[in-house]
């Protein structure tokens, strides 16, 4: 069995990680989809208050995608959530091939987490 990963929370807004990561896993020449954004899947709805912030207007990110080869082999799923300036990212591998990802993810969230 292939375990998640949960990576060390991040300091940087998740919007902004989410397309730095996708584009550094783009210039290395993997295959990447987007399978789930929250911010496109809720309704605006004034009854629901954000469990993290108790506002209204919700200004949490969850996405969740999808990486493959450039072949088309599923590597894993991508995970980020975030609020605040905050952001946590989890990697569920498919394959043992995807060791490659994991080792390229651990290297650039360095520069985002508490030493």
């Amino acid at each position: 069995m292939i375990s998640a990963v949960l990576f060390p929370p991040m300091q940087v807004n998740c919007a902004h990680a989410e397309r730095e990561l996708v584009a550094l896993l783009h210039q290395h020449g993997f295959r990447v989809q987007r399978a789930f954004d929250l911010d496109r899947s809720r309704a605006p709805d004034p009854r629901v208050r954000c469990p993290h912030h108790g506002t209204t207007r919700c200004t949490c990110r969850l996405s969740t995608y999808l990486v493959y080869t450039a072949n088309g082999l599923l590597l894993g799923v991508l995970v980020l959530q975030g609020h605040d300036r905050r952001t946590r990212l989890r990697w569920n591998p498919t394959t043992h091939q995807a060791a490659a990802v994991e080792t390229l993810m651990r290297a650039w969230t360095r520069a985002y987490t508490r030493t």
